[in-house]
């Protein structure tokens, strides 16, 4: 009997076949991030998880800790003025 490891298979993994797709990488403004961040902030306070939320917002998990941790407690404007002084500073 010839039998096949299946950690060690060749073939190639039923998630990388074709019809496998994954999420389109988008990057958002800061005052996209800032506008998503407060809707996320507002369903936490409607009671639901951070795992909801980041699906709801269609980000990860991490991506939503990153971004807290970056522009928590921005508003917009702020976020346009940073961006402005990141851009001059060649």
């Amino acid at each position: 009997m010839n039998m096949v490891n299946p950690l060690c298979e060749s073939e190639t993994p039923s998630w990388s076949r074709e019809g496998y797709t994954t999420m389109k990488r988008r990057r958002h403004s800061p005052e996209q991030i800032i506008r998503l961040l407060a809707e996320g902030e507002k369903l936490l306070g409607q009671g639901q998880n951070i795992d909801g939320v980041a699906r709801q917002l269609e980000i990860t998990e991490s991506t939503w800790h990153r971004w807290r941790n970056q522009y928590g407690g921005m508003k917009a404007d702020d976020a346009k003025r940073l961006k402005e002084l990141n851009g001059g500073n060649f």
